[in-house]
């Protein structure tokens, strides 16, 4: 009887250490999820401010006195297009998110570079974007 209970012990043992370890593991999992949707959470609001900011300094640029002042927008659209990248790096939908990143860019990039001092607006294509960051975050 003493072997047995020592074997049955050693047993419950054993297989509590192998449940700790499991349980570690799956909090260790959890850990790195929620930390990359946090990141996630944290570049998408930065991109979206990026965007309103770029929207800003470029509607600034259509109104102000001199149409040769463009480096302030092309600052904007450089620190867009950084976040651009960053989102790259984390999105799970990557194509349908560049694709909607981009054309919202471009809304302001293509009269930029022709010189047309007229307001935009990235309205409908920040809409797709937002919606695609949502839905990558689960909301």
């Amino acid at each position: 009887m003493d072997v047995s209970s020592g074997v049955f012990a050693l047993g419950g043992v054993a297989l509590g250490g192998v449940l700790a370890e499991f349980r570690a593991w799956k909090d260790a999992t959890d850990k790195r999820a929620q930390d990359l949707l946090l990141v996630r959470r944290e570049t998408y609001a930065r991109a979206l401010r990026q965007i309103e900011t770029l929207a800003s300094t470029f509607t600034q640029w259509v109104e102000g006195p001199d149409p040769k002042t463009t480096r302030p927008v092309w600052d904007a659209m450089t620190a867009a297009y950084e976040t651009f990248n960053e989102t790259r790096l984390s999105v799970e939908h990557l194509e349908d998110t560049e694709i909607a990143f981009n054309s919202v860019l471009r809304v302001y990039r293509n009269p930029l570079e022709r010189g047309d001092r007229q307001v935009v607006s990235a309205g409908d294509e920040r809409k797709a974007l937002v919606e695609l960051f949502r839905e990558d975050l689960a909301m």
